[in-house]
């Protein structure tokens, strides 16, 4: 991954400010360049990217927390999903629950990954910034 250039477009939807700042870490610490935007619950998430808006479409990667203010992240993966420019955006779900059901429903919907957020920093760091390396380097090459 050292050797790529060009920042990957990533649009997280994630209502945890600590959070983002991790993933920015875990980024940084796998050398991953990359442009972010960040969006801070679900109804944002879905008028951002199913509306179209400027400066929202086409990222190569979307970060998508489950549990958010207003709208879940279930139901912005599913509107994503209904829309054909995110057929072929990866997407990697990064949420503190546990719970089964919600790991088979984002998997029925095709998200790339499904992490459960850790809770110690470094686990944070490698779990995360491994898994979005994975789906750069099989989406860019």
């Amino acid at each position: 991954m050292a050797d790529r250039t060009t920042p990957i477009r990533i649009v997280i939807a994630e209502d945890n400010a600590a959070d983002v700042l991790l993933v920015r870490e875990a980024l940084n610490a796998h050398r991953i360049p990359f442009e972010m935007r960040h969006l801070r619950d679900g109804a944002e998430a879905i008028a951002a990217l199913c509306g179209n808006q400027p400066g929202w479409s086409n990222p190569d990667l979307i970060l998508l927390d489950l549990n958010m203010p207003k709208v879940g992240g279930l139901e912005v993966l599913a509107a994503m999903r209904k829309n054909a420019a995110f057929d072929n955006v990866p997407i990697i779900v990064l949420t503190s629950s546990p719970a089964p059901e919600e790991r088979q429903a984002a998997r029925s919907l095709g998200v790339a990954h499904y992490l459960q957020k850790p809770s110690d920093l470094y686990e944070f760091i490698e779990k995360v910034g491994g898994a979005i390396e994975e789906v750069v380097r099989q989406k860019c090459g």
